[in-house]
């Protein structure tokens, strides 16, 4: 029993020594909508795909450079891109903007804020993207562009909060409990794995039949 309470009491202390690490999350429902009234199943698919997309956006450095440059007080010191993580969900098709930080309260801040700045931030790019569209096509002599805009952005889709951001009140760094686990389990497999090493180099004779073999 003494290498399992070797690795869990090394576990323990390893676990002590690190600086307790918080996540706060916003969760944003995705969601496109066609033509039709009611919600088809390409919706689905459509908000589905809008979500992997924006997956990629809200952590990308353009994006959150603007955030840290339009709230530059509260990111005072803080790299956005260090802290901010994303992933997607279906079923209904969500995006899960995560901040880690050593305090709660920043990470809940943190979250909410990029939540809020991102909401509108597909619609600015595709405009600006149609802005130069039109210029380029306005130097060509067309003029009439506003069907294929309008279209273009009806097919954004729209985001919106699904739950409020919490202040997280455990840290999720470090796992101690999990970590004294696996450093028992794996004192655990030492011990055995030892025994079963010694029992193989033992060279003892027990039995008769043992001594006939050997001789």
């Amino acid at each position: 029993m003494l290498l399992p309470t070797v690795g869990g009491s090394l576990a323990y202390f390893y676990s002590e020594g690190q600086d307790p690490i918080y996540e706060a999350q916003a969760t944003l429902l995705v969601q496109h909508r066609g033509s039709a009234f009611m919600l088809g199943f390409s919706d689905f698919s459509r908000s589905e795909e809008l979500a992997s997309t924006y997956h990629l956006l809200v952590t990308a450095s353009p994006f959150l450079e603007g955030v840290k440059e339009k709230d530059s007080d509260l990111f005072e010191g803080v790299h956005l891109q260090s802290i901010v993580s994303a992933s997607t969900a279906a079923n209904p098709p969500v995006l899960e903007i995560k901040v880690r930080h050593q305090d709660p309260e920043l990470a809940a801040a943190t979250a909410q804020v990029v939540a809020q700045e991102f909401i509108g931030y597909p619609t600015k790019r595709r405009l600006a993207e149609f802005a130069r569209l039109r210029s380029a096509v306005a130097s060509q002599g067309i003029t009439n562009l506003q069907d294929p805009v309008t279209a273009q952005l009806a097919a954004l889709g729209s985001l919106s909060f699904l739950e409020p951001v919490a202040t997280p009140d455990s840290p999720v760094v470090p796992r101690t409990r999990l970590n004294i686990t696996l450093g028992t389990l794996l004192g655990l497999m030492l011990a055995a794995g030892g025994a079963l090493l010694l029992n193989n180099l033992r060279d003892t004779v027990r039995f008769p039949d043992q001594l006939t073999r050997r001789v």
